[in-house]
């Protein structure tokens, strides 16, 4: 597992200040299920995904948040080890996933 993020601030006027953060998550091949019957085990193949967050903070209570997830469009695929070779269970694309938030904090 790795997880690395780049983060940068810019303050535009004692009122606003904005955040951007690029991050990077990717994990490595692990068990999904263990085989039985002659059938080998069935791994997740890694999955690396890229989301970009930026975020504005509007005087001292108001947050916005516009959120990027997965703008690789990552394969998520699952494959079993068998006598033949290595056979594709499942295969599909994620999609990208945006978001948008707003926030006022009380305290």
């Amino acid at each position: 597992l790795i997880n690395a993020d780049l983060s940068w601030t810019k303050t535009f006027s004692d009122r606003f200040r904005g955040v951007a953060t690029v991050a990077y998550n990717i994990y490595g091949k692990r068990v999904f299920a263990v085989g039985a019957n002659g059938l080998g085990d069935q791994y997740e193949m890694p999955l690396g995904q890229l989301n970009l967050i930026l975020r504005g903070e509007i005087g001292e209570r108001w947050q916005a948040n516009l959120t990027f997830r997965n703008l690789t469009d990552a394969q998520y695929r699952i494959e079993q080890e068998n006598r033949e070779g290595t056979a594709i269970l499942n295969s599909y694309r994620m999609g990208m996933n945006v978001s948008f938030g707003v926030g006022y904090r009380i305290l």
